[in-house]
C-alpha cells in the first residue's frame, strides 16, 4: 500500500519543500464544516480567508506539528500531524496546516 500511495503521489501530486526536501504532496484547504470555517471574518482590507489546510505527504518523510512546509512560495506550518498505518508501518503522513505570518487564529472561535 505505501508504494501505491507513493506513485499516486508522485503522479498527481505537486512539490512542496518540508524539512529542506523537495517532496511531492496533496495541499488543498480544509473544508472543515466547524464555526471557524463557516462564518467569514472580515477585516479593514477585506475578508480574511480561514487559512486551515490538508496535507498528505510520502511515508519516509516524517513530520511534526511546529515543523514548516512550503507550497508554491508560500509557508505554512504544521498544528497537527499523524502517521497512517498499516501491519508494515507508515503508508503517508496526515496533517493540517496553517498559513506561517500573520495573526495565529488556530483553535479560536471568533
Amino acid at each position: 500500500m505505501r508504494r501505491m500511495i507513493g506513485k499516486i503521489l508522485n503522479c498527481y501530486g505537486i512539490p512542496a519543500t518540508v524539512a529542506g526536501k523537495t517532496v511531492r504532496i496533496f495541499f488543498q484547504p480544509s473544508l472543515s464544516k466547524s464555526w471557524q470555517s463557516s462564518e467569514p471574518i472580515v477585516g479593514p482590507l477585506g475578508q480574511i480567508p480561514g487559512g486551515q489546510y490538508l496535507y498528505i505527504g510520502p511515508a519516509e518523510l516524517e513530520i511534526t506539528a511546529g515543523a514548516q512546509v512550503t507550497v508554491a512560495g508560500k509557508s505554512y506550518i504544521f498544528r497537527r500531524c499523524e502517521a497512517y498505518r498499516d501491519g508494515s508501518g507508515p503508508v503517508y503522513w496526515w496533517g493540517l496546516c496553517v498559513g506561517k505570518g500573520g495573526e495565529d487564529t488556530w483553535g479560536s472561535q471568533a
